[in-house]
């Protein structure tokens, strides 16, 4: 995943997948429904500690890993320059 629009789709997909509401998984995650919206809807802001007990309570893990060697990183990392203008 590279884009918090990709993020969502993916918690939203298996939020689906295992037949939960935007409210039993707020309520699963300790957060609003209108955060879990937010992060379905791909707000660039989430925060993390939220967004890692979301992930818990929908059986996923977070992963993090170097980038492929033929990314552009330089172009990845202005993309975030460009979200915060």
């Amino acid at each position: 995943m590279r884009t918090a629009e990709e993020l969502g789709a993916e918690v939203r997909a298996r939020r689906r997948e295992l037949g939960l509401t935007q409210q039993e998984l707020a309520a699963r995650a300790h957060v609003t429904r209108q955060w879990i919206a937010r992060l379905e809807h791909g707000h660039e802001r989430a925060e993390l500690d939220p967004l890692l007990r979301t992930i818990f309570q929908l059986e996923m893990e977070l992963r993090v890993e170097p980038a492929a060697v033929e990314d552009d990183l330089d172009d990845y990392v202005r993309s975030f320059a460009r979200a915060e203008e």
